[in-house]
């Protein structure tokens, strides 16, 4: 059967997730999964609430995991651009996803237009969240 478009946009974002789940063990509260991608260039980064603090990717596992962690990511972004291709629709340059452990609740946030600066985009992001 042929996935419809937003079928498998939805199961790449599906794996980024479960990624990070898999990377944290599943104890978190909260994900935070940014992607940026545009002219050649890909991010991949994540970042968790557990117990009301924000952890970092940095802050889990040794560099081995984290550095396996970021490659699957990558991995994960080049099956976004390739589902993008395939349907024939416009992959977003950035994406802001957040997926709530406890209650399953996930939302997205989809960016098409150039982002300058993707690196503070997360900063801000992270910052934001602290925050709150």
């Amino acid at each position: 059967m042929l996935l419809s478009f937003e079928d498998a946009f939805m199961d790449v974002q599906s794996g980024m997730v479960s990624l990070c789940l898999e990377f944290v063990n599943n104890d978190v509260d909260k994900i935070y999964i940014y992607v940026y991608q545009e002219r050649g260039m890909s991010k991949f980064n994540a970042f968790f609430k557990k117990d009301g603090k924000i952890i970092l990717v940095d802050d889990l596992g040794d560099d081995t995991l984290i550095d396996k962690f970021f490659d699957c990511g990558l991995e994960d972004i080049e099956k976004l651009i390739n589902t993008c291709e395939r349907y024939k629709h416009k992959c977003p340059n950035e994406i802001k996803m957040t997926y709530d452990v406890k209650s399953g609740q996930f939302d997205a946030n989809y960016r098409y237009e150039v982002v300058d600066y993707p690196d503070m985009e997360l900063i801000n992001w992270m910052e934001k969240e602290k925050e709150n």
